[in-house]
């Protein structure tokens, strides 16, 4: 450029930048000097647009923090802090995750019963019976993959501890009069969880209460005192006298044996009663103590053949037996009526902050004044109703024996030596799993889904964020630390991205001031230009650069932290 204008205003095309404006036309009202500095001008931005004369820098241009610091050494050394300081960044911030807890926040969370709409105490079991059974067998299933298994194992990691923990007594104290256990005073076998914090289970509230289960199988004495036979031409029946009820009158149950198995299939028989109702009140020897529940189970075998003999109190098979035209011996169980096998539950619960002292579920707290805690103890107290050894099979019977599950065409698998004790181990354990599915349940109102439930009025909100599951695919982390480690390191990681501006396409709008400032700056040199119109371009020249370089900076910046996100 030689100081004359080389395009005359009329012939600078209307948009040469891309996606840009037209030059503004040359005002008439200009004096002579300030029309040749506006000439040239347009004559800057018409070269810098259509890419004659480039911007000071911006052929490559690297946008780390040291970009006006002439010494080489300090920039090397900044580069090598900055890559340094990355690595640091990456160690730092994979450790700001804490856990993957989540709060349930479900509309329909409450507890459910059936409608007062309902006809009676039958049509409203009858309603109960498809949740009932879905329960019981989730809760089964859970027990049998996760409870005896490691952390993290596939289908284990919704509830916020894997695992009620339990231990177990062998020998203990028969939990009856010591005559009414078959093998005497210590025959028995007892389950316990010890104190266990409700947050264990996912109950979130400031202050949380603690729960307690008990549980104390043994096999019954079945001596003809309970055990009664009564015959007639084509069947055998037995009549159980270990309590009375409204099914069978003055005895607990009966089962019929009919003079051939054939068309019976192998499998076993079971019934099951739980005191505290109508369906069974038991003898006096059987009555649970205060606050704990009984449930007799009676397990008949039929048509069973044994791989290998047993003399199990609950599934004893000491009859041998050839097949014909088979070598291999069976054992059959000898006798003919029901085995039985008894068990008492307690489910108790304390305040670990006044005392300790243990109280069954129809005791209610002295009165709590945080609305959230009150919550939080209102939603155990409701998530332990179905806790027993009863809930745990009423709707599966034969479905809930390990026993059952060994059953392979007309033969069983070999059983374990005490196999009931191994019955009622996974039992006690289903009836764990269910306090954690109903709390569950509960707080996501599954029963909500099912019909002829209605939502019931509690003595506290519930529901107001006091149920913590592990959520899957997301994480929590700490906000204080994550705000002080994540905002230094992501400035690290922005300022140290080398961009190449050629590679980028500029915003029009950054592109276009920044030019028309240099521009402005390079005309304030031209000595023919009065001082006045040189200081004009000088300044607005310089603050027009100093802003657009800012818009281009935190451009650049924003494109980094996209990069480094994605």
């Amino acid at each position: 450029m030689n100081g004359t204008p080389a395009v005359a205003p009329s012939q600078v095309p209307p948009s040469v930048a891309q996606g840009g404006q037209p030059f503004p036309t040359l005002p008439e009202e200009r004096d002579a000097l300030e029309s040749r500095g506006w000439h040239l001008l347009i004559e800057i931005l018409h070269d810098l647009r259509s890419g004659a004369v480039q911007l000071p820098g911006a052929g490559q241009l690297n946008t780390g923090p040291f970009k006006h610091i002439g010494s080489r050494l300090l920039k090397v050394a900044g580069y090598y802090g900055t890559y340094i300081g990355i690595l640091v960044c990456g160690i730092v911030t994979a450790g700001l995750a804490t856990d993957s807890t989540a709060l349930s926040t479900i509309p329909s969370c409450g507890v459910y019963m059936p409608s007062k709409n309902t006809t009676g105490p039958s049509t409203a079991l009858q309603m109960s019976i498809p949740y009932e059974t879905s329960a019981q067998i989730y809760s089964a299933k859970y027990a049998h993959d996760c409870y005896h298994t490691y952390n993290g194992a596939d289908g284990c990691n919704f509830f916020i501890k894997r695992s009620i923990n339990y231990t177990t007594t062998h020998n203990a104290s028969c939990p009856f009069t010591d005559y009414m256990c078959h093998g005497g005073a210590s025959s028995a076998v007892a389950f316990t969880t010890g104190p266990v914090n409700a947050r264990s289970i996912g109950i979130n509230a400031p202050k949380t209460y603690e729960f307690k289960r008990d549980t104390t199988c043994s096999p019954l004495n079945m001596n003809e005192s309970f055990i009664q036979l009564s015959k007639s031409s084509s069947e055998y029946t037995f009549s159980y006298h270990y309590g009375s009820g409204d099914s069978f009158g003055d005895h607990s149950w009966e089962t019929k044996t009919y003079g051939s198995d054939i068309g019976r299939s192998p499998s076993y028989l079971v019934g099951a009663l739980r005191s505290g109702g109508e369906a069974w009140d038991p003898i006096p020897e059987l009555q649970p103590p205060a606050g704990s529940t009984t449930t007799i189970l009676f397990i008949l075998p039929q048509k069973i053949y044994y791989t290998a003999p047993s003399d199990d109190p609950i599934f004893p098979a000491t009859r041998l037996r050839y097949l014909p035209n088979w070598e291999t011996p069976y054992w059959l169980y000898n006798g003919g009526h029901a085995t039985v096998l008894a068990c008492v539950d307690r489910t108790s619960w304390r305040d670990p902050y006044q005392g300790g002292d243990w109280h069954s579920l129809t005791v209610s707290p002295a009165p709590i004044k945080d609305s959230h805690t009150r919550g939080g103890f209102w939603l155990l107290m409701n998530s332990l109703c179905n806790t027993n050894i009863y809930s745990t099979l009423s709707r599966r019977l034969a479905g809930a024996l390990d026993a059952q599950q060994q059953i392979t065409g007309f033969s069983s698998l070999p059983l374990a030596q005490e196999q009931w004790k191994v019955e009622a181990t996974q039992l006690f354990v289903t009836s764990l799993a269910r306090i954690q599915l109903d709390v569950k349940n509960i707080a996501r109102g599954v029963l909500a889904g099912y019909p002829g439930y209605r939502k019931m009025p509690t003595k506290a909100d519930i529901c107001k964020n006091t149920y913590l599951f592990m959520s899957d695919g997301w994480v929590n982390v700490n906000r204080s630390v994550s705000l002080a480690i994540l905002i230094p390191c992501l400035v690290i990681v922005v300022f140290a991205i080398p961009i190449n501006s050629e590679q980028i396409v500029m915003p029009d709008w950054i592109f276009g001031c920044y030019a028309e400032g240099f521009a402005l700056g390079t005309v304030s040199k031209i000595e023919v230009l009065g001082e006045k119109t040189k200081r004009v371009f000088e300044e607005t020249g310089n603050g027009i650069q100093r802003g657009c370089w800012a818009a281009k900076r935190w451009f650049l910046t924003l494109l980094g932290v996209i990069r480094a996100l994605f």
